[in-house]
């Protein structure tokens, strides 16, 4: 996760933005708004390079914000668009309201995913804005929890469904056989684990209500809101479950939240995310060997997010360090990261980042 804000001490530089302003701005005048792009990489291996929402995007965005409303001046709609696998699930919120104090209107574009936490930021939002290939996800909450020395992943619904199968299956309804059936849970899941999951799931709740509240005010709205939140939190079962747009507008509840994009949307979606996809080396196998040397050391850069706009951009990047071992095992460590910021680069500079993305 990311977790660390370093912002580059050498300056502003000219590239490694992705050559993607003159998209931006087509998106910008089909939308009639002002565009924000957040994506986090999901390149594998799954130890190195995939990156999530986070709480240090705040103040990069707000520098980004300022800048596209000529200081603090609110302007009529601003699109965030957003492609991520999730994150921490205390961001959505301050990253939401941020967003709203400088617009009248908001909405995401999902270009492919906004799952989990990406799912819980287009709650906020007056507009979600999805493809045929656009996905949501539930919002439950999973962990991964160390006990007697090992990792032990649950997700909320497991620990729900256990209780729900003693009851409604087995027909346990008696206090006492319910307390055996808590006795054989807590065998399994510490009982601090089970009132941490507890927990969570009421903060989750508590914040999908309240996401949705900053656009559905009207009292005739929270059957509405207790539908979307109803689903997202519980009823889907599976934290895993991709959302597509006619699940979440016909069978969720979203209702007119949930927009189609057109075909010029669409499109460039399609090319859009396809540039930072390149951008970020999404689709390009990874192999160490490539990165040692004769010595049988090395070192590499990786690009894992992007926040931009059509001036300038931040570059979440890290710096990995390459050891091939007396056993012929490689080990790989991170020496630095942290997001740095750009300047849009000049057509002349295409070829300097190409031998960039080249060197990844």
């Amino acid at each position: 996760m990311v977790s660390v804000l370093q912002l580059s001490g050498e300056g502003n530089k000219s590239m490694p933005l992705p050559k993607s302003d003159t998209l931006l701005k087509k998106l910008e005048k089909t939308r009639n708004s002002k565009l924000i792009s957040y994506i986090t990489s999901n390149r594998q291996p799954g130890n190195l390079f995939p990156t999530r929402v986070a709480q240090d995007i705040i103040p990069l965005l707000y520098e980004h914000l300022k800048s596209i409303c000529n200081g603090t001046k609110k302007i009529s709609k601003i699109s965030l668009f957003l492609n991520t696998l999730g994150g921490d699930l205390n961001a959505p919120w301050p990253i939401v309201n941020l967003l709203r104090e400088f617009c009248e209107q908001f909405e995401v574009i999902i270009p492919r995913d906004a799952k989990s936490a990406g799912t819980l930021m287009c709650l906020g939002a007056n507009r979600i804005v999805m493809s045929p290939i656009s996905q949501l996800s539930p919002v439950d909450p999973e962990g991964v929890f160390q006990r007697d020395g090992k990792k032990q992943r649950i997700e909320v619904e497991d620990v729900l469904g256990f209780v729900d199968f003693a009851k409604e299956r087995i027909g346990l309804n008696e206090q006492e056989s319910l307390s055996e059936a808590l006795k054989l849970l807590c065998n399994e899941v510490n009982p601090t684990i089970v009132g941490s999951v507890n927990r969570t799931l009421s903060l989750i709740r508590r914040l999908s209500e309240n996401l949705l509240k900053l656009h559905l005010t009207d009292i005739s709205s929270q059957a509405q809101i207790e539908q979307i939140v109803g689903h997202l939190t519980q009823k889907l079962f599976s934290h895993n479950h991709s959302i597509g747009r006619d699940e979440a507008k016909n069978l969720l509840g979203f209702k007119d939240i949930i927009e189609y994009a057109d075909d010029g949307v669409w499109e460039v979606s399609d090319l859009l995310i396809a540039e930072y996809h390149d951008f970020l080396n999404e689709n390009k196998p990874f192999n160490p060997q490539d990165h040692l040397t004769e010595n049988g050391e090395g070192t590499f850069e990786a690009s894992r997010a992007i926040l931009e706009t059509t001036n300038h951009g931040h570059v979440y990047e890290a710096t990995y360090n390459v050891i091939k071992d007396q056993n012929q095992g490689i080990k790989i460590n991170v020496v630095s990261q942290g997001w740095k910021k750009y300047e849009r680069r000049k057509e002349n500079d295409t070829n300097s980042s190409k031998q960039r993305r080249k060197n990844h």
